[in-house]
């Protein structure tokens, strides 16, 4: 069968954005389409986890999103218009490299856009799907284009990163199991002038006869120093009546938002102190639901993003979660769209991204639950925000290769995400290098270690199985020896050598000498080994690779 494009993918928000991005790294030929005629100039999500700052580090990426972003120092609780603590978050978290940074989402989609440009790709806009249906062997969707002409699409996949609303989702009868909240939010972008320090989320509390009647946030958005956006819940007299009949179930931007004077209002209530509110941008009263769809896949069609899960805004996990479901799905769907996939490759999307959205969705559920109630955590859950600890454990695509039971083992283990090191060195080079240097780029990488006596002999021995690797995968596994920093250096023609200058791979990985990580496109480790051995990694690569992609 012709295909117009192998994969096409529906929604260009930054979920859309990075799938269609990392389909074309990895040499994939896709069409992203989106329904409006341009980007949305609202700020909806703003949070950016230390996770998603690692994976854009691999695309290359992450200077311009510095740039564009506000370092988050820490969070203000403000009781009764009285400052009576400041969490310090600090610049990174000792197990990541980076720390949580504000972003709007504009500007994030406008750094994916530019990328995915560079990579050859393009969004085509005012195009809507408007029909979805596939056989054991292609997808073929219909497009309505503004002009009013219709358009088919033959493809071998689909993937709808199309928002809550997701057209993708309906084509495929997925259930979109959960509920709404029956309050109405209240959302506005402006500036404010108070006493405000720049670069402190702030957490405000009502407090009248001893119990909390209110709570709301002001986030400071980047490229202003005196813009915030100021959430909290409306009051009922402020709610507008269409949006009272309508229900609005699904999360979304209401056609009616607050004015300046309601959001003065409801600021002087937070800080009796005062904060003057001025120069509104734009604003919105919406509903907040929590749901998780029943799958994350039917048939040859996948969704990712909001339109398989939605969850409070608590926490910021909402884009950072959709952002690693594509991800974690690109590199397999590549995989399989070139023919060199194991057959269940592409089934362990959603058995690895779905519990991770369950997760999530239960988690920022609790939390806003327990807002509701009075009974808010006085401290953050910055580790979990972080997604730095999900893990794929529980997979059938990862496997632990230990002397010992997997849960007395030191380090990471097969499942969890591969953490950064510095103080890493190569022959003829004057710097150092981080660990994420060698992971990056679209191919697995084989980390083999030693701390032997005799490295020499050891490293011979990798040198062998390097080989072939190459000679067996056509250079998809890219192989490197890292040395502790007692031993001596051999010079070895073939095999990339690293010296561990610092020991810090020996210390974060705890390995034994001639062990062996082979670390996954998306960062996460897949298989380790305390020995590494040929067969048995081969046996494992099977889980990945077909046989006849093996040359």
């Amino acid at each position: 069968m012709n295909f117009s494009t192998d994969i096409l993918v529906v929604g260009a928000g930054p979920v859309g954005l990075m799938m269609a991005a990392e389909l074309h790294r990895h040499g994939v030929r896709c069409r992203l389409v989106e329904r409006l005629s341009e980007r949305a100039p609202y700020c909806k999500a703003l949070g950016v986890m230390p996770r998603t700052l690692e994976m854009w580090d691999d695309l290359g990426i992450v200077g311009q999103v510095l740039s564009a972003g506000l370092g988050l120092k820490g969070a203000v609780n403000v009781v009764a218009g009285d400052v009576n603590r400041q969490e310090k978050v600090g610049t990174a978290l000792s197990d990541g490299a980076y720390g949580f940074l504000i972003l709007a989402q504009y500007d994030a989609e406008r750094i994916l856009t530019d990328h995915l440009i560079s990579l050859g790709g393009r969004i085509e806009r005012s195009a809507e799907l408007v029909g979805l249906e596939q056989t054991d062997r292609a997808v073929r969707a219909t497009l309505k284009h503004a002009d009013g002409n219709s358009e088919m699409i033959d493809c071998k996949y689909a993937i709808g990163c199309d928002g809550g609303r997701s057209a993708v989702r309906h084509a495929m009868n997925i259930p979109f199991e959960g509920e709404h909240y029956e309050q109405t939010f209240f959302l506005v972008d402006v500036e404010i002038d108070g006493d405000f320090e720049r670069g402190y989320a702030y957490r405000m509390a009502r407090i009248e006869q001893g119990k909390p009647v209110g709570g709301g946030a002001c986030i400071p958005v980047p490229g202003n120093p005196r813009r915030y956006r100021f959430s909290t819940v409306a009051p009922d007299a402020m709610v507008p009546a269409q949006i009272t009949s309508a229900g609005q179930a699904a999360q979304g931007i209401a056609d009616v938002g607050p004015t300046l004077e309601q959001a003065q209002e409801l600021l002087d209530w937070f800080f009796p102190a005062g904060a003057k509110a001025s120069n509104l941008r734009w604003s919105a009263f919406y509903r907040i639901s929590h749901r998780l769809a029943a799958q994350y896949r039917v048939g040859r069609v996948f969704i990712a993003g909001d339109a398989a899960h939605l969850h409070p805004p608590i926490g910021g996990q909402g884009m950072n979660t959709g952002l690693q479901d594509v991800y974690n799905l690109a590199w397999k769907m590549a995989l399989d769209v070139q023919g060199l996939a194991a057959p269940a490759l592409i089934d362990s999307y959603q058995e690895e991204r779905r519990p991770i959205g369950q997760q999530i969705v239960e988690r920022t559920t609790k939390r806003m639950n327990k807002m509701f109630e009075g009974k808010a955590d006085e401290r953050e859950p910055i580790r979990e925000d972080s997604q730095l600890f999900l893990n794929y454990r529980d997979s059938a695509l990862v496997a632990n290769d230990l002397i010992g039971a997997p849960e007395n083992a030191d380090g990471p283990l097969a499942g969890d995400r591969a953490p950064d090191v510095q103080g890493l060195q190569r022959a003829f080079t004057r710097h150092d290098s981080r660990l994420f240097d060698l992971l990056r780029g679209p191919r697995h990488t084989l980390l083999l270690y030693t701390s032997s006596a005799n490295p020499a002999a050891e490293c011979q021995q990798f040198a062998q199985l390097a080989g072939a690797l190459f000679e067996r995968y056509a250079g998809r596994i890219q192989t490197y020896t890292l040395i502790h920093s007692d031993c001596d250096v051999p010079e070895m023609e073939g095999l990339p050598i690293v010296f561990d200058r610092r020991n810090e791979f020996g210390h974060r990985y705890c390995p034994q000498s001639g062990a062996g990580f082979l670390i996954r496109p998306d960062g996460y480790i897949g298989y380790r080994a305390d020995k590494i051995n040929l067969d048995r990694l081969n046996s494992f690569l099977m889980r990945i690779f077909r046989n006849e992609a093996a040359k």
